[in-house]
């Protein structure tokens, strides 16, 4: 019965896979305009709603590659980035990241579809941000 119960569970772990372009970074559908939702990880794992009606934060990533951040209709930062595929501590395929220019950590794109987007910080507290699209 071992026997025979073996190549079962090989085939059976070897028809796993990890998730698709489709929900792990595809760089499709990126552009356009962001609103912050929640923020989760970090040290203590929690995860913190935003209220969206005194807390609006706006990432807006331009096809020209160009990226901006506004809180509450004040410019925080600007900067440009490009697309790179990079192991990530989110997954065992490599996956999108945003590589900006300047003085941010990359950000992996853990999950990108219609009209949501994680970003995820590439440090082992696990830092995500989650957004739906603003327009």
């Amino acid at each position: 019965m071992i026997k025979l119960s073996f190549p079962f569970l090989i085939i059976a772990v070897l028809s796993c896979s990890s998730p698709t372009a489709n929900t792990r970074g595809n760089a499709n559908n990126l552009y356009g305009q962001w609103m912050l939702r929640s923020i989760a990880g970090g040290i203590n794992g929690n995860e913190q709603k935003i209220d969206t009606a005194s807390q609006k934060t706006i990432l807006t990533l331009n096809e020209n590659n160009t990226a901006t951040e506004i809180h509450n209709d004040s410019l925080v930062w600007t900067d440009k980035f490009s697309i790179e595929k990079r192991k990530s501590i989110h997954s065992l395929d490599s996956i999108n990241f945003i590589i900006y220019e300047k003085n941010h950590s990359p950000d992996a794109i853990e999950h990108l579809v219609k009209d949501s987007l994680v970003l995820g910080d590439n440090m082992i507290d696990g830092f995500t941000r989650f957004y739906t699209r603003f327009r």
